[in-house]
Formats: structure tokens, sequence, C-alpha cells
């Protein structure tokens, strides 16, 4: 399947393992960025680097939106390996491994703890869903159902368990092209 594309002058080659090891994501990535290799890296790269951004945590959850999808990918499942979780607007986070989008395996975690979402454009939240052990934002503790809009760097405490929250976006840049190609 990458035969068809281009290689760009600079190093790829860890886009291209990841890619590899996450065969199921590919094709809507690939379709996404229309067969150009250097999008496609650009959308890996953040991915590939989230783990250094963590400060606060050992785990995060970093959400992608390259404009045309929205997906999250985590850590949670394991500190060592990378979870894609398939594009949508809402995410469930429990200890169901059934019934949510990230089951997380700790006791303080609740079977349907809480909901990360996505509005339109960069705005995202979560919101507590009920759970016995709380969901707190930058040790704010949250009111059950009531959504909190989330910012790049927050950190999520998922009853003791703690996730940095990462935003990477494409938005302006998919805008730009789009506006450009519609002036021609």
């Amino acid at each position: 399947m990458l035969s068809n594309l281009t290689y760009p002058a600079q190093n790829t080659d860890k886009a291209f393992k990841f890619l590899e090891k996450n065969t199921s994501f590919i094709r809507s990535l690939v379709d996404n960025c229309q067969h150009d290799i250097g999008q496609l890296t650009s959308i890996i790269e953040p991915i590939l680097n989230a783990p250094k951004r963590c400060e606060l945590a050992h785990f995060y959850i970093q959400a992608v939106n390259t404009g045309k999808s929205t997906f999250l990918v985590t850590n949670l499942s394991h500190a060592e390996t990378v979870q894609i979780v398939d594009g949508s607007q809402e995410w469930t986070v429990g200890r169901s491994k059934l019934k949510c989008s990230i089951p997380i395996s700790e006791l303080s975690i609740s079977r349907c703890h809480a909901i990360l979402g996505h509005n339109s454009g960069n705005s995202f939240f979560v919101q507590d869903a009920g759970s016995r052990n709380g969901t707190k934002v930058n040790n704010h503790r949250l009111s059950s159902l009531e959504p909190h809009a989330l910012k790049d760097g927050d950190l999520i405490e998922f009853g003791l368990v703690k996730v940095e929250f990462f935003i990477t976006s494409f938005i302006e840049e998919n805008e730009d092209v789009w506006l450009a190609d519609a002036s021609l």
C-alpha cells in the first residue's frame, strides 16, 4: 500500500514503522492526506512525540484533528504501546472493555467513568459520567454530567489515574489549502 507514495527528502522511517504496526488506521489516513507522504508524516510525528511531551503523568491521550477526521491516540492500555481510538464525536473511558472506547484496568475507575468529546473545530471536552471516584481537570473536580472544555496540556485524573491531554490539529492548514484551491 505504501508503494504508491512518494518519499520526501526527510527521514520518515519512524512514521512508516508506526503505520506498519497500525494497518487498520492507515487506509483512512492515507486517503485523508491524498497520498501526500509529507502531510502524512506531519500527522504521525506528533503522535510519535507525545510520550516526550508528558511532564505530569506517564499516560497521555492525544486528540488529532486532521480537518476531515478526528481520532484519539493513547498509551493507557499499556505505557509502551500506542492505541488508536477510531474517529468519533465521543469516546467513553472506563473499566469496561466491552463498553468503553478507552478501557483502563484500574480499580479506582468506574465501568463507565467519563466521556471525552469533540465539538466543531479544535474544541474538546471531558464529562464525568457519574463515576464513584470522580474526574478532575488540573486538580479541579468536575460535576457529574457537565462537560468541561479541554486545552492542550491539561492534566485529567480519572479516579487515581493521571493522564495528560494533548491536541494536535491541522484544520488551519487544510482550510488554507481549500481556500487557495477555491480561488483558482
